[in-house]
């Protein structure tokens, strides 16, 4: 294999990624238009409720971050893998016949 093409499933696992990352992103939006009009409409103090909003920013928005991070580290770490497993097969491409010939005999 060509040592710069991804495999499918990190590909995947890429989209998948950013896929949550703009998730996030509509969630920011979407947590900050909420504040916006929470001091429009009903005079909230931010300053005075400081704890409630980033509470809120964190409700709405780590878990699609963090899962959109974990996806993209398995990503990588699959491809790592992928490479290492490569490398090793071409070091070694006598020891795979042999374990082959043993089980034959």
């Amino acid at each position: 294999m060509n040592k710069g093409k991804l495999s499918g499933i990190t590909i995947f696992m890429y989209g998948l990624s950013i896929l949550l990352l703009l998730f996030t992103i509509y969630r920011l939006y979407g947590a900050m238009t909420y504040i916006s009009s929470l001091v429009t409409e009903q005079s909230f103090v931010i300053s005075e409720n400081m704890r409630d909003v980033i509470s809120y920013y964190y409700e709405q928005c780590a878990s699609p971050f963090l899962f959109s991070v974990i996806i993209y580290v398995l990503g990588e770490m699959n491809e790592k893998l992928k490479h290492l497993l490569l490398k090793k097969e071409q070091l070694n491409p006598e020891s795979e016949l042999n374990n082959e010939q043993s089980s034959l005999k």
